[in-house]
């Protein structure tokens, strides 16, 4: 962002009246915006502009198109451009998904005013938004063992892992053990090892989040987890 500009968000949605409510909110947050609805004409635009923060639709034009324009995003440019997606579907796999593709938050579709001031002001205005107690004790990123005990909760479940959320965050690479009835009636075990595949600060909660992979060695457990989202899902 220029010194004395500012921020420029570029926005992506088939819905041109979804364009309008984004760019008019954004407005009234004091931020510059420009709409599409062409994923060619996006890419080109966030080239040409270097946005401060993008929004992209998940369900735009055919399906798997958010995601790909998520990772032709990641690794197009030089530098790392905030993604927020946004989907009407709410479903935790896609945005699930989206997150392990690259985006750095989401939004339900359409967004309350009060939730996507939040959002919006995460990465645009973080001064707002400083964690004061953050405990940012690393685990190690080798095989070393670690003495770190912590309370990690689940907070959402994929048919390849598990997106946790802890108050230590652990390096990408860790195998770490967790345990649990809730891990026992998700896989049908009291405790398994798992593999740190990627970590994230979650603003809403002041943890770090962390997707956590099943190990090649146990995939029945993959198998209970599937079975545990189709029984959820209904």
């Amino acid at each position: 962002m220029s010194k004395g500009k500012s921020p420029l968000v570029l926005t992506i949605d088939d819905d041109e009246l979804i364009n309008q409510i984004l760019s008019l909110r954004l407005k009234e947050m004091g931020y510059a915006c420009k709409t599409y609805t062409n994923p060619q004409d996006f890419l080109k635009g966030i080239k040409v502009l270097e946005p401060d923060l993008c929004i992209v639709d998940l369900t735009i034009g055919k399906e798997g198109v958010g995601f790909l324009l998520i990772q032709a995003i990641r690794t197009s440019l030089d530098y790392h451009v905030p993604i927020v997606v946004i989907s009407a579907d709410g479903e935790i796999e896609s945005i699930g998904y989206a997150m392990e593709v690259g985006a750095d938050d989401y939004m339900v579709k359409p967004p309350k005013k009060d939730a996507f001031k939040e959002v919006i002001n995460r990465y645009l205005a973080p001064h707002e938004h400083v964690e004061e107690s953050i405990d940012t004790r690393a685990v190690p990123e080798d095989y070393r063992n670690s003495s770190i005990n912590s309370d990690i909760s689940i907070s959402h479940i994929g048919e390849e892992g598990l997106y946790l959320l802890s108050p230590v965050l652990v390096a990408t690479g860790v195998v770490i053990t967790i345990h649990g009835e809730e891990l026992k009636e998700i896989t049908g075990v009291d405790s398994t090892v798992v593999s740190v595949a990627r970590n994230w600060l979650d603003r809403n909660t002041g943890m770090f989040g962390l997707f956590v992979e099943f190990l090649d060695h146990a995939p029945e457990q993959s198998e209970n987890a599937r079975k545990y989202i189709k029984r959820i899902a209904g």
